[in-house]
C-alpha cells in the first residue's frame, strides 16, 4: 500500500486495453478512498465479486474449497486485467449441501436480495460494469436468474456472469485432460478440485483422508425417473459430497488449472472493460420495456 505522500499513477494501454498499476491494491477492502477515486478517474473501471460457498468437500478438502478458490483466481486476474476485486461472497447458495455436516446456506431469495444490494451500491460508488465470478455449482442456478431478472428494474449498471470453471482455453483442457489418472467423471471434491487445493492451499489439503477405492465418488442414486429432475438429485447422487475420483493428488495438474482459469479470466476482464454494446443495449430496453409505442 503505498503511503499518502506517494501519488497513485494510473495507465492505459489504449491499444492493447492493458491496465498498468503502480502502487495500488486491486482489493476494494486495501484500497484507500483516494486511490479508489482515483481509479474511477482512470475510466472503464470494473468490479469483481467472487463467489463461493461453505459446504464439504468430501473428506479431505476444507469448507471454503469454492470461496478460496474463487479468492485466488479473481485477485490474480484483477491484479493482470485492471478490475476491483470486491471481497469474495461465502455464504452463498447451498440447499442441495444442507444434509451435510458444515455447511451453511442462504436461501435462493435472500441470495437474489443480497446480489442486487451489493450490486446497486457498487454502481452507487461509481463501477458501473460488475462481474459475477463463481465458484460453486448450486449458485449458477441463482446467478443466472439473477441477471436475467435485472433488466426492467431502471438499473444503470451492467451484470456480467461467468463460471470460473468455464475459463480454460480448449488446448488448456486437453493438457489438463492428458494428465488425469482416472476414468471417473469429476464434479465435486474430484481430482480438479483436489489439485488446484493442493496448488493453492496445499495445507489445507487432508491427504491421509483420501478415498482408497474410486466407488467412494460415483454416483448412488437407486431410482431411475430420467429424464425427470427431482428436488434431491445432489444428494441421492452423491451424499458423501464427493463426485469423482481424488485418488492421484497433483499440484503440478493443479498449477494448469489455475492459471488456465486466471488467464482466461483476465482475458475476459479485458473484454469487458473495453465493452460498451452491453449498456447500450441495456438502455435501450429498459426505455423501451416502459414505452409500448417503442416496443419491437
Amino acid at each position: 500500500m503505498t503511503s499518502a505522500a506517494t501519488p497513485i499513477i494510473l495507465e492505459i494501454d489504449t491499444e492493447r486495453f492493458r491496465f498498468s498499476r503502480k502502487g495500488m491494491e486491486m482489493e476494494w477492502l486495501k484500497i484507500t478512498g483516494p486511490a479508489f477515486k482515483n481509479y474511477l478517474a482512470a475510466g472503464d473501471a470494473v468490479a469483481v465479486l467472487p463467489l463461493g460457498s461453505i459446504e464439504k468437500h468430501g473428506p479431505h478438502l476444507p469448507m471454503g474449497t469454492d470461496t478460496l478458490n474463487a479468492e485466488y483466481v479473481c485477485r490474480e486476474a484483477c491484479s493482470r486485467a485492471g478490475a476491483l476485486m470486491l471481497p469474495p461472497l461465502a455464504y452463498t447458495f447451498v440447499n442441495e449441501m444442507k444434509a451435510s455436516a458444515g455447511t451453511i446456506s442462504l436461501s435462493a431469495r435472500t441470495l437474489l436480495s443480497l446480489l442486487e444490494e451489493i450490486c446497486d451500491d457498487v454502481a452507487r460508488n461509481g463501477i458501473k460494469k460488475i462481474i459475477l465470478a463463481n465458484s460453486h455449482g448450486g449458485n449458477n442456478y441463482v446467478a443466472m436468474t439473477f441477471i436475467q431478472d435485472l433488466p426492467g428494474k431502471g438499473k444503470d449498471y451492467v451484470v456480467y456472469y461467468l463460471s470460473l470453471s468455464s475459463c480454460l482455453s480448449p488446448e488448456r483442457r486437453e493438457k489438463i485432460k492428458a494428465l488425469r489418472k482416472t476414468d471417473v467423471p469429476g464434479g465435486h471434491a474430484c481430482d480438479n478440485e483436489t489439485d488446484l487445493t493442493l496448488f493453492e492451499n496445499p495445507d489445507l489439503v487432508d491427504l491421509d483422508a483420501l478415498p482408497t477405492d474410486k466407488s467412494a465418488g460415483l454416483s448412488v442414486q437407486d431410482f431411475d425417473v430420467a429424464p425427470a429432475l427431482p428436488q434431491i438429485w445432489w444428494y441421492a447422487m452423491y451424499p458423501d459430497s464427493l463426485a469423482g475420483d481424488p485418488r492421484f493428488p497433483s499440484p503440478e495438474r493443479g498449477a494448469l488449472i489455475v492459471e488456465g482459469m486466471i488467464e482466461k479470466f483476465a482475458e475476459t476482464i479485458t473484454k469487458v472493460r473495453a465493452d460498451k454494446r452491453a449498456a447500450e443495449v441495456n438502455a435501450s430496453f429498459e426505455i423501451e420495456a416502459r414505452n409500448p409505442e417503442k416496443m419491437h
